[in-house]
């Protein structure tokens, strides 16, 4: 008989890869657009990332399933990317981690939760709760059944549903809410608790949202009641379950609303600007498409954090380093540390994009300053004539945070 293992459900570390729903998923799903691939890439502990670069000391942790994990938004729209903007635009100097992964149930995030997440010692954690247990907690042992999708072991063993609601396992959500609960108060951490939102009204779900607004109530947790206070309107969902970006965007701003005030840091310490410098290119490798002059200024007191993002449709693509996007400086740069860029007469600072063939992307890259520059410009173009890429957009994104609360200092 094989060994049974507690499941740590995650994303494997250090993952790049463009994720493009099935033609099924899409005809169950007309709201999502086809034609799009959804970038999602992992940092060493396997939380998912937004591509740009961490530069804050204090962390905050967003934990629970697909609505948290967003796979079909692009990086820079989904919840957790969201949410870390709002809170640099209001000053507030925190990175933002993605630990959410489709299928979790709530035991699933609290696994999660003490056997990764306190470790990194983030001073915040939100919690989704999670629409899975609709269907863990209908088995007969609850959230102890074998199923491949809602199991908290493996190897799975599949089994049949044993009850037509969650009632007869309600009373172990309410352990693992206080379990939870219990974990971030020890380790003294902030909680706040969301209730989950979706379109159409669900009796189980609705069981699962009311549990959670209790146990908040009666034992001292914020609450963050998303399916209250998130429209039920079509234009933010793109199933009945999941949101969209125009619906991350406004959760975000929800949570980002119910929790800067109760942060230690901020604000003040930090902003969040975004330009525009190049659009609607088709882009070639015979000469690179180039932006502006871009002004920096440099500061002991500041540290800055840029990082581009593209938008772009592929036509053909290699399948590495299909773009060349090339740096030049007033001056002669001087880098501290590994910078990432290549050298070469014709090409002058540069380094390489990795796009999916025939897909529209979102793929946001970290950039890296010298220590002695003041200004830059950058430009884009294809690797060869085998790559046809239209360039919808190309956007710089700048964070500057208070050099006390930067890891970049």
């Amino acid at each position: 008989m094989q060994k049974r293992n507690v499941r740590l459900k995650e994303f494997l570390p250090n993952v790049r890869r463009t994720y493009v729903p099935s033609e099924a998923y899409l005809e169950a799903r007309p709201a999502l657009e086809s034609g799009q691939g959804y970038l999602v890439q992992t940092d060493k502990i396997g939380y998912v990332t937004h591509g740009r670069p961490r530069c804050c000391r204090n962390k905050i942790v967003l934990l629970g399933g697909s609505f948290i994990e967003g796979i079909y938004v692009h990086e820079n729209e989904r919840l957790s990317a969201v949410v870390e903007e709002l809170l640099f635009e209001s000053g507030y100097p925190y990175d933002v981690y993605n630990a959410g992964v489709s299928g979790s149930t709530n035991l699933n995030i609290f696994n999660s939760l003490v056997n990764k997440v306190i470790y990194d010692k983030p001073e915040a954690i939100v919690i989704v709760t999670s629409s899975n247990d609709m269907a863990a907690l209908r088995y007969r042992d609850g959230y102890r059944n074998g199923s491949k999708f809602h199991g908290n072991t493996v190897p799975e063993n599949p089994e049949e549903w044993a009850y037509d609601s969650i009632d007869d396992n309600f009373a172990q959500l309410e352990y693992v809410l206080s379990l939870m609960d219990f974990a971030c108060k020890r380790q003294g951490i902030k909680l706040f608790f969301c209730t989950f939102p979706e379109i159409k009204p669900n009796p189980e779900l609705e069981k699962i949202n009311w549990a959670v607004r209790d146990y908040c109530s009666n034992n001292h947790v914020d609450l963050i009641d998303l399916d209250e206070r998130l429209p039920r309107d079509e234009a933010l969902y793109y199933d009945k379950l999941h949101v969209n970006a125009a619906g991350a965007r406004l959760a975000a701003d929800i949570i980002v609303q119910s929790i800067e005030g109760k942060l230690l840091q901020g604000p003040g310490l930090a902003s969040f600007n975004r330009e525009e410098l190049i659009a609607n290119k088709i882009l070639s490798s015979l000469a690179s498409e180039w932006s502006d002059w871009y002004s920096v200024e440099s500061s002991s007191d500041r540290m800055i954090s840029p990082a581009l993002t593209i938008e772009c449709v592929s036509k053909a693509a290699r399948k590495h380093k299909a773009i060349i996007i090339s740096m030049e400086f007033h001056g002669e740069p001087e880098f501290q540390g590994d910078h990432g860029y290549f050298y070469a007469k014709s090409s002058g600072w540069h380094f390489y994009i990795d796009v999916a063939e025939d897909l529209a992307q979102k793929i946001t890259v970290p950039l890296t300053l010298p220590t002695n520059v003041d200004a830059f410009r950058i430009g884009i173009r294809t690797f060869d004539d085998l790559t046809q890429i239209e360039l919808q957009r190309l956007d710089l994104s700048i964070v500057t945070v208070d050099a006390d609360h930067s890891i970049l200092g």
